[in-house]
């Protein structure tokens, strides 16, 4: 897709979505500051891991930092000579509002043994067998919706399989009560479908998953990870997690961390500098060059003013490009060639009062609190406020170039502040 020559293209090119084709990236990809090559470094310590060495990774970064995206590159990365790559989306197979380890790691067995049919793996029919008796027991899939119901063979089960587990509650009560005492099973059967997949394609297995940042409450995000880490890292295949950041602000994390290879976190560039004196350059020219790839400049769609207030004002990539877009349609639909700055002050107004009605007082005065010490920590142990305000993304961790880390508000509700103060004398 061209870059922009009007309104309309503008809001065309600002989709928030994913890059994923090679197309794509050679449109739309904007190098990441320095600090923030996590991608390139995974892909070394992916390419240089010993053979029999199953390393586990957890990739962190806020939902709309571009985590999607940088994990898409890997696969376009790697030598496919060496690898066979597995790659999905957790929301894709599984109802993230109701997730449960035995529903994921099952769902993980069906996506191994699907890539390895889809790559022209003949698994031994005594495997194959006990296989997919120990899935249909697990599920309690029945003979006719095997054959009958859904009208496929054995070939296409694991897409069955996966669709109940996605829409269907009652099945997968059945899969949590069934493996309650058989996840060992599991585990060995997804470890003898790694070795039988890797010896047919004479590859090793790296599965990527993508969006388990986007579970929908910190509380089940929390339990999913920190109950069962100890089951996540026994699959003997390479495998990188997406993690929710603000789980990195747990206590307890730094007990979880050490049984991975390494929790890679994707940085946030700041437009600011810490103490918001003046403009960080490098985080500014990231935001930039995002406008650059997707607009022709020389159709005067965007001043470089109300461009630079733009980046000043977001939080993070995803809000940007959703501004840009929803601005460019306003724009349009009054009439005006361009957009401005009364167009992404409408947008500023409209993002601003969501995140604002979802805040309590508790909220507001812990808020208050990040954005004077630059930092988010909760009084206690048992406390989750600023957990809870870093999973809203109404507070983002940022990282500039010297490697400088440090945690505010989102940009977005900077004006809400000398309100904030005011209201809690």
């Amino acid at each position: 897709m061209p870059r922009a020559k009007n309104l309309l293209g503008v809001y065309n090119n600002f989709k928030v979505t994913p890059l994923v084709t090679r197309k794509d990236f050679d449109q739309f990809y904007v190098e990441r500051p320095i600090k923030s090559k996590i991608i390139e470094e995974l892909k070394i310590r992916i390419e240089n891991s010993e053979s029999k060495k199953y390393e586990k990774y957890l990739f962190m970064g806020h939902r709309g930092c571009g985590k999607s995206t940088e994990i898409n590159r890997l696969p376009l990365m790697l030598d496919n000579s060496k690898f066979s790559i597995i790659q999905y989306s957790v929301k894709d197979v599984i109802d993230i509002n109701d997730i449960d380890v035995n529903d994921f790691l099952l769902s993980m067995a069906l996506k191994i043994y699907d890539h390895g049919k889809t790559n022209g793996v003949r698994f031994p029919k005594g495997f194959n067998d006990e296989f997919m008796d120990f899935m249909k027991n697990v599920v309690h899939i029945k003979e006719k919706d095997k054959r009958g119901k859904y009208g496929v063979g054995i070939s296409l089960l694991p897409e069955v399989l996966i669709a109940k587990i996605h829409t269907e509650s009652e099945t997968r009560d059945n899969i949590r009560e069934q493996l309650g005492t058989k996840i060992s099973d599991l585990i060995s059967k997804i470890n003898k479908l790694v070795i039988l997949v890797e010896s047919k394609l004479k590859k090793r297995l790296v599965i990527l998953i993508d969006d388990l940042d986007k579970l929908t409450r910190y509380d089940q995000a929390e339990d999913f990870f920190y109950k069962n880490y100890q089951l996540l890292i026994q699959p003997n295949c390479v495998i990188v997690y997406t993690f929710p950041i603000p789980l990195a602000f747990n206590p307890y994390f730094e007990n979880v961390r050490h049984s991975f290879d390494k929790d890679c976190v994707l940085p946030q560039p700041p437009v600011m500098n810490k103490n918001l004196t003046s403009p960080d350059k490098t985080g500014v020219d990231f935001f930039k060059n995002i406008v650059n790839k997707r607009i022709d400049r020389e159709m005067g769609l965007i001043d470089d003013n109300v461009l630079e207030y733009t980046i000043e004002s977001t939080g993070k990539l995803s809000e940007f490009i959703l501004l840009i877009r929803d601005s460019a349609i306003k724009a349009y639909g009054n009439g005006n060639n361009k957009i401005t700055v009364e167009n992404i002050e409408k947008n500023l107004g409209n993002l601003r009062a969501t995140y604002e009605r979802t805040l309590t007082e508790e909220h507001i005065a812990k808020l208050i609190e990040i954005h004077d010490k630059k930092e988010a920590k909760d009084d206690t142990k048992d406390s989750s406020i600023a957990r809870d305000l870093l999973f809203s993304l109404t507070a983002v961790e940022y990282e500039n170039k010297e490697g400088e880390r440090w945690q505010d508000i989102n940009p977005i509700l900077l004006p809400l502040i000398e309100k904030w103060k005011k209201s809690l004398k």
